[in-house]
């Protein structure tokens, strides 16, 4: 009888910089593409354009609890702690700025996020490498908790364009290559 052999999923999550959207920037391959390959894990990318840190929680947190089986990495890529996530009918949406509290108030939310699922995972006994790919708040009021490399979006200069700040698809490979190195 010939045993089937189970690939280790990495999971991802996060927003623009995470969601593979080809049809809408024309980028082939998301920095979780590269890490996937390089580790030689299926991908499993739960990112979402314009989602918080609410959302990327929510997420992998789900789905750990739902099929925690064969995940070998968690690569939480958090976002603006300003921003709000909420569900209608199971349908998640988000707001670019939530207009309830102050930068103390976001940065503490964001840090809790953080710190659950370092717990989660511990708990599970899941690996978990986090990210902060875009600033939490603003440059000039950063303060960034837990088991984060750095901003992202500092990280590389290789944008889409002038007008849009995404990542090219060379920042991508050169976000990719910088975390895995990180691992």
């Amino acid at each position: 009888m010939k045993r089937e052999i189970v690939r280790k999923k990495l999971l991802v999550s996060g927003c623009s910089f995470t969601e593979h959207t080809i049809d809408h920037d024309g980028i082939e391959r998301r920095w979780c593409h590269y890490v996937a390959d390089k580790l030689g894990y299926d991908l499993i990318n739960l990112g979402r354009s314009g989602a918080g840190n609410e959302y990327i929680f929510a997420s992998l947190f789900d789905y750990i609890e739902n099929d925690p089986t064969d995940i070998g990495l968690v690569i939480p890529a958090w976002s603006k702690s300003s921003r709000r996530d909420y569900a209608v009918f199971g349908q998640w949406r988000n707001n670019r700025q939530d207009q309830f509290g102050d930068k103390e108030y976001f940065i503490k939310k964001t840090n809790r996020y953080k710190n659950m699922l370092d717990i989660l995972c511990k708990v599970r006994n899941i690996d978990v490498f986090q990210i902060q790919m875009i600033e939490m708040y603003d440059k000039n009021f950063d303060c960034v908790q837990g088991h984060t490399i750095g901003f992202m979006q500092d990280y590389t200069p290789d944008f889409i364009s002038d007008s849009d700040r995404h990542p090219s698809q060379i920042g991508h490979d050169k976000i990719g290559k910088y975390i895995y190195e990180n691992l």
